[in-house]
């Protein structure tokens, strides 16, 4: 029988996740238990798995005289086994191993893993192997986080200790901060590991997804190179232990109305008074039956639409006014259970919550009637609507492509969130979306998206016809229960949008009668493989940025844009999670592309990808041999043929 990780946990005692757990501690990652181990692996195997528990088989304790108290068990011996009972797991050293772990020579924190309470054990074990060990340690975070974690301390006293461990690091010169904000987290603690030595181990510590899945693509990337180091990531449970990153719970069941039945329509919830520019709303704080209200002042209006209007608010906020005919009881029970759920919402990712015009708090007017709610408020922004192929220059000083794979990265990874969570968007367009001058992107009007509460699915009946996807392309209304799928259509459009920049998968020289025809059928004119593009797409601007991408991503527009693609249909939809796992390694991929092609590292390439070199002919045993050198003398140039001998041949 070949000797197998499994195997080797049960000699020493040890369950297999700690068995993995010990062996990922000390640099080697296990991607099966049960595969077979060579001899020189299973030599360090067993001193690492001997350091996590006691080897050999279990003694029993020395008989003694009976006593009337039954005795106390021992720590250091083992418990007995009844008979026919599988034999315990020794006790395994969760301290060792986690002060093993926090030796490493970065720690990176995010934000979310900084404004837990139990984040204080973490760093006071790290100061003192800094200082009784003598590490080389260095806590990495951004210093928007330890700016916010400050504020943080002065309002929740829980988090002082936190904050004062964070300063005592920076004395000893263990403290290494990255400016940006806090929105930009998740891209500068990805640039900062990337620019890291192959050589260097690095902890990160927090359950970011997007981060996660940079994290998973570099070791899958490197983990060849035998002198690359795995990173690992750790989640910090209410213990103040090292886990692994669980999984968080959703802030709302599933919302696509499989079991659920929708909200009953309700009759419009007219106010007397709209307060408008100037005027005064109020804040409700508690339930309304027994809470209080807190005036504000509505300033300057920031916008009109065709349900609600939005005022500027002194703290930075802004407020959102619902007119008289567009409000209704569903949609402010829906808004309430929003702003209900915000805590657990910011408790999975607050980084990406503060890129999220979500509902804070309700606002009434002086009746005590709700009209609308408090939301974040984002300056320094352009609506999507403005970004074109040739807005992109004045928009984004020297553009690259680097910088719309960083807005296809930032978007998608909203809609990720959002969908991990279990809020369907429905109403995704070029309106709504915002991008900053750092190419993060941003949502709003989010009170318009599908949220499942309880038994109950609260659906929406907006949209824009543009991007409805094929199995609705024909439908007028926008009444049916939304499904994910039906956003991955719109973020599919919108991550091709800005790549190509703002082409449209389906601008064909095909004619058909109706628009909706070329969505219907899948009538997609560029080119991926063996499938060759439209004659008068070749040569286009279009033609030249799609040549340029990586082929797993043409792959994946082919598939889903083409009516022969695999997941074209509804039921086949890849879903928001490929699409960033894609962009992240093509953002991976991006200096690679650009080192043998200069022009793909630019947002508008002027043309088509240059062609990989002609692979060298091979000239094999039989073609050499003198029967086959007629056969082979037919196939040379000219000038080949002009001197037969067999030396030149050769």
């Amino acid at each position: 029988m070949s000797t197998t990780l499994r195997t080797l946990c049960e000699e020493y005692h040890l369950s297999t996740p700690d068995g993995t757990s010990a062996l990922q501690s000390s640099g080697i990652l296990v991607l099966s238990p049960d595969a077979e181990l060579p001899a020189f692996k299973e030599g360090s195997y067993r001193k690492i798995l001997s350091s996590a528990a006691s080897p050999g088989p279990r003694t029993s304790p020395k008989p003694s005289k009976p006593s009337s108290t039954p005795p106390r068990p021992s720590p250091f011996l083992p418990a007995k086994t009844p008979p026919g009972a599988a034999p315990r797991a020794a006790p395994v050293d969760h301290e060792q191993r986690q002060r093993a772990i926090l030796s490493r020579d970065l720690i990176i924190i995010t934000y979310m893993s900084l404004r837990k309470p139990q984040t204080a054990s973490i760093l006071y074990q790290v100061l003192e192997l800094k200082v009784t060990q003598r590490t080389r340690t260095q806590l990495v975070l951004c210093k928007a986080a330890a700016d916010a974690l400050e504020k943080d301390a002065q309002q929740f006293p829980v988090l002082e200790t936190v904050a004062s461990h964070v300063q005592q690091l920076k004395q000893h010169h263990a403290l290494h901060l990255l400016n940006g904000s806090l929105a930009c987290e998740n891209q500068l603690l990805s640039a900062f590991i990337k620019k890291q030595d192959l050589s260097t181990s690095i902890l990160v510590l927090g359950t970011n997804r997007s981060l996660h899945m940079f994290i998973e693509h570099r070791n899958q990337v490197n983990q060849t190179n035998p002198g690359y180091r795995i990173i690992y990531e750790r989640d910090i449970d209410n213990k103040s232990h090292l886990a692994n990153p669980a999984k968080q719970r959703p802030a709302f069941p599933d919302p696509e109305g499989k079991t659920k039945a929708p909200y009953p329509e309700s009759s419009a919830l007219a106010a007397d008074r709209i307060p408008r520019e100037g005027g005064t709303a109020y804040i409700l704080k508690g339930r309304e039956d027994t809470g209080s209200y807190e005036p504000v002042q509505l300033g300057k209006r920031l916008g009109l639409g065709g349900e609600a209007l939005v005022y500027q608010l002194p703290d930075g906020k802004c407020a959102k006014i619902f007119k008289s005919k567009n409000n209704s009881v569903m949609k402010k029970e829906k808004i309430r259970i929003m702003v209900r759920k915000l805590g657990a919402m910011r408790a999975v990712d607050a980084a990406l919550m503060s890129r999220l015009a979500w509902p804070e708090k309700m606002l009434y007017n002086e009746q005590r009637e709700w009209i609308g709610y408090i939301m974040p408020a984002f300056s320094n922004t352009h609506p999507f609507a403005d970004y074109s192929y040739d807005t992109f220059p004045a928009l984004i000083p020297n553009v690259s492509k680097a910088d719309q794979i960083r807005m296809s990265v930032a978007l998608t990874e909203l809609v990720d969130f959002l969908h991990y969570n279990n809020i369907v968007l429905c109403d995704i367009n070029t309106s709504n979306i915002l991008f900053d001058n750092d190419q993060n992107a941003y949502l709003i009007d989010l009170d318009s998206a599908q949220v499942a509460f309880e038994e109950k699915v609260f659906p929406t009946n907006v949209g824009l016809p543009d991007y409805l996807s094929p199995e609705h392309i024909r439908s007028c209304t926008f009444d049916f229960i939304k499904k994910k799928c039906d956003d991955v259509w719109i973020l599919q459009n919108l991550i091709f949008k800005i790549l190509t920049p703002c082409g449209h998968p389906y601008s064909s020289s095909i004619y058909c009668e109706d628009d909706r025809e070329y969505v219907e059928k899948g009538i997609y004119p560029f080119q991926f493989d063996k499938h060759p593009a439209e004659e008068k797409i070749r040569g286009g601007p279009w033609y030249n940025v799609i040549s340029h991408l990586p082929y797993y991503l043409k792959e994946g527009f082919w598939e889903s844009f083409h009516g022969e693609g695999k997941w074209f249909h509804e039921k086949e939809r890849r879903p928001v999670s490929y699409w960033l796992n894609i962009l992240v390694r093509y953002q991976e991929d991006l200096p690679a592309l650009t080192a043998y092609d200069a022009e793909s590292g630019k947002y508008l390439p002027s043309r088509a990808k240059k062609a990989p070199p002609p692979k060298a002919k091979v000239i094999s045993k039989e073609s050499s041999s003198l029967a086959g050198f007629n056969e082979l003398l037919k196939k040379l140039p000219l000038e080949a043929k002009k001197n037969k001998s067999w030396d030149s041949m050769v």
